[in-house]
């Protein structure tokens, strides 16, 4: 009986002391970036493939619900981040492409494309980074509707779409 006593105190110490240690280990081991998630549900990925090959990776990241200064401009915002196969005597990288085209399902074409550099600020909104990416700032008109879908195409390859839902 005293046996039984002492193992249940003892089992009552353990669990008492792993419970106050847990928060700890929780705070160490998972970091909690809200703007990484908040990024990751207004991001979508795509590939344009060519005989089993991907020839393109294309990331985009739908700025207007994440930023209140893109929320309030009459305009869609993305960052897309695109790597590119590079083809024998290319000179030209990612969007810079003659062959590559941005545009929206409903034929908007982009009022403005930015190359971004590496250490710009608004990559933070976008959860991929990677030294083979090239990232643009692409901008299209408004338009009221509650799906948006962003067209990236390779005129030799084909082509991918990314799809995005609209915060009302």
């Amino acid at each position: 009986m005293e046996n039984n006593i002492v193992k249940g105190l003892i089992f009552y110490l353990l669990v008492l002391f792993l419970n106050g240690c847990s928060n700890k280990i929780y705070t160490e081991f998972v970091n909690e970036d809200k703007l990484y998630e908040q990024s990751l549900l207004y991001t979508k990925k795509g590939e344009i493939v060519s005989s089993l090959e991907t020839k393109s990776v294309i990331v985009a990241t739908y700025l207007n619900p994440l930023d209140k200064s893109f929320k309030l401009k009459p305009k869609e915002s993305f960052l897309i981040a695109v790597y590119s196969q590079k083809e024998f005597g290319d000179d030209k990288e990612g969007l810079e492409k003659k062959e590559c085209l941005v545009y929206l399902k409903d034929g908007r074409k982009p009022l403005e494309i930015e190359r971004l550099k590496k250490e710009n600020h608004l990559l933070k909104y976008i959860p991929v980074h990677n030294g083979w990416f090239k990232y643009y700032l692409v901008t299209f008109k408004a338009k009221q509707e509650k799906k948006i879908t962003l067209v990236c195409e390779n005129r030799r390859f084909g082509k991918t779409l990314l799809t995005f839902s609209k915060e009302e």
